[in-house]
């Protein structure tokens, strides 16, 4: 039987690297400018129901979530096209008569 704890410390140190610093900024604006335009066109959309702010909570608060539980911490999480079409969707056909927020939180809860 191999012990690994020896290792263990240099697993973490080795992160501190400057690609691994060049690599995480560059996934970081990544996800915040998509983020942010995003936003933007939902704030249009949803008649800001959703907008920038909320769009870059749920952004960073999916990204964490992702990448402790993934084990792939270099990855690019967010709103895309495809939900913002979605969404849009979801928020013309509810319209007045239903409440579209709790109704898109139950889609989220069921996907998940």
């Amino acid at each position: 039987m191999r012990v690994s704890y020896p290792h263990y410390l240099s697993d973490i140190t080795e992160g501190f690297d400057l690609q691994v610093l060049a690599a995480s900024l560059f996934i970081f604006f990544a996800c915040i400018s998509g983020a942010l335009s995003f936003g933007a066109i939902y704030g249009e959309k949803t008649k800001n129901m959703i907008g920038v702010i909320e769009t870059l909570l749920i952004t960073g608060i999916t990204g964490v979530i992702y990448q402790v539980f993934s084990g792939m911490p270099i990855m690019i999480t967010g709103v895309t096209g495809p939900i913002l079409v979605f969404d849009a969707a979801i928020f013309e056909f509810g319209g007045d008569t239903i409440n579209v927020m709790s109704w898109r939180i139950w889609i989220g809860i069921w996907l998940a």
